[in-house]
């Protein structure tokens, strides 16, 4: 079975359950598709996980689609770990419902450190009032 084989039964499974599939189906057809899809789950290897990490940690995507200027930027961390966890939820989606029972490429994945912390620093005429 490929991964593309298994979108197609983890898609219907997650578009019942969660509140925003298409995020799902973009970063699928986007991110994980053209470099996974075609491989069976059991070719799938740590490094081919670690070679996606790679990947979009290098990629530019453009800043505003909607605009004239051409200024890209590199995906954020969220949207990479997003990624990364949703093909760690397909192997799982794969062992629950007894598709595959071969080796977790996934099972040693680092994700990226998320630092969502905000920083709002007053001006001094607000912290006078």
């Amino acid at each position: 079975m490929t991964l593309n084989e298994l979108w197609s039964s983890f898609y219907p499974y997650i578009k019942a359950r969660i509140k925003h599939p298409e995020c799902y189906e973009r970063d699928w057809r986007v991110h994980i598709n053209p470099r996974l899809g075609k491989k069976k789950l059991d070719e799938i290897t740590p490094k081919d996980i670690l070679d996606l990490h790679q990947y979009l940690n290098d990629r530019r995507v453009l800043l505003s689609p909607n605009t004239k200027r051409k200024e890209r930027k590199s995906l954020s961390p969220a949207t990479i770990c997003h990624v990364l966890k949703m093909v760690r939820r397909l192997y799982t989606f794969s062992y629950r419902v007894g598709l595959y029972k071969g080796d977790k490429p996934t099972l040693y994945m680092e994700l990226p450190k998320l630092d969502n912390r905000m920083t709002n620093n007053l001006q001094e005429e607000q912290v006078k009032e």
